[in-house]
């Protein structure tokens, strides 16, 4: 993605790397991916039986912005 590489060069975006699927695992050491501590909830995809797990989105979320952090 050619916008998100200016946006780097250009040193608005600091956690680029999380765009990127990235399957070596000396590589995600390196670039401190080894867990992912939390998830955009604004364009991705899950299984039923694993939202029900985690008991969905927290309906009772107010205020505006952010709310896709909620998961």
């Amino acid at each position: 993605n050619l916008g998100l590489a200016m946006s780097c060069a250009k040193k608005d975006s600091s956690y680029w790397h999380r765009s990127l699927p990235i399957y070596n695992a000396t590589i995600r050491r390196l670039l401190n991916m080894e867990q992912v501590d939390d998830m955009k909830g604004c364009n991705f995809s899950v299984d039923r039986e694993s939202i029900f797990k985690i008991n969905g989105f927290d309906e009772d979320y107010e205020g505006y912005a952010r709310e896709d952090t909620d998961l």
